[in-house]
């Protein structure tokens, strides 16, 4: 799904975030470059990670997610067998956000 560049903020995602829930569609390839996403809308993405499985692919790259946004990813993580790739480039995440991620990264 397609919809970097297209101005998606923490509140359109809420709606996009429930929508792919209710319809228990996995294996997703989601590309949200380019957006305004904040660490609101990463805890809500992370939702999507985990046991749940929805997603293969999250592009979250030109956002505006810092650490906090990195640690809910993070927390996710550490049960999803599914995800292959997260783009998180060109966001403010600092040392501690890299190091949650790393860790649930070797888990």
């Amino acid at each position: 799904m397609a919809l970097d560049k297209s101005g998606v903020a923490d509140e359109q995602l809420a709606e996009l975030v429930d929508a792919i829930c209710a319809s228990k569609l996995t294996n997703l390839d989601l590309n949200l470059e380019g957006n305004a996403i904040s660490d609101g809308g990463a805890a809500m993405l992370a939702r999507l990670l985990g046991e749940r499985g929805a997603l293969a692919t999250l592009k979250l790259g030109f956002n505006q997610v810092t650490a906090e946004g990195a640690v809910s990813l993070a927390a996710s993580l550490k049960n999803d067998s599914v995800l292959s790739l997260l783009d998180l480039t060109y966001n403010s995440i600092d040392d501690a956000g890299t190091e949650a991620l790393a860790a649930a990264l070797a888990e």
